[in-house]
């Protein structure tokens, strides 16, 4: 799976932007369609465990994901900001501020596929 991260700025500002968040991007992203509201249940490494164990999973793997700013190339001074964020964020070692996680459930007792 790869799951958006509820503490990655990006998620904590449309939180933040609460109703007004549709508005903003329209105006200044200039979005060609319609935003959707977005519920955060599992997107946290706590909330996935958890929900995962209840649904019989278990997480095998559980990875940051970084990813360049393409959100912000409306404007430059804003790119380079959040690409200099991101570099910070994983030069430092902060995963828990990754835009994203790439995550690999297995069934308890299941076969785990090997490589050759």
């Amino acid at each position: 799976m790869n799951l958006p991260n509820k503490w990655d700025y990006v998620s904590v500002a449309a939180r933040l932007a609460g109703p007004l968040k549709s508005s903003i991007l329209k105006t200044v992203v200039r979005m060609q369609f319609e935003d959707f509201p977005v519920v955060y249940r599992c997107n946290t490494r706590r909330a996935l465990y958890r929900t995962a164990a209840a649904a019989g999973f278990e997480v095998e793997e559980f990875l940051p994901l970084p990813s360049p700013p393409y959100y912000l190339s409306f404007c430059v001074p804003l790119y380079i900001l959040g690409a200099a964020y991101q570099f910070v964020v994983s030069i430092c070692g902060l995963d828990v501020l990754q835009p994203a996680f790439v995550v690999r459930l297995r069934k308890p007792g299941g076969q785990t596929e090997t490589q050759p």
